[in-house]
């Protein structure tokens, strides 16, 4: 059974191309790419996502 998206490699080497290695960025983008793969967008609370315009993101405010 397959897990992971087949275009989860492309869209992580996408997103991390000249990027710091930083267990938390790594982390960040692997959940970025996995979203763009399947061309859903990332639901976070994560507000260090309106930073990147390379993939689409909702971004949720606690109340």
């Amino acid at each position: 059974m397959e897990i992971e998206p087949p275009a989860l490699e492309g869209a992580l080497r996408r997103l991390t191309k000249g990027f710091p290695y930083s267990p938390k960025l790594w982390q960040d983008a692997y959940l970025a790419a996995f979203a763009a793969a399947d061309d859903v967008p990332l639901v976070t609370l994560d507000q260090g996502f309106r930073k990147s315009r390379l993939i689409r993101s909702l971004i949720l405010t606690p109340q």
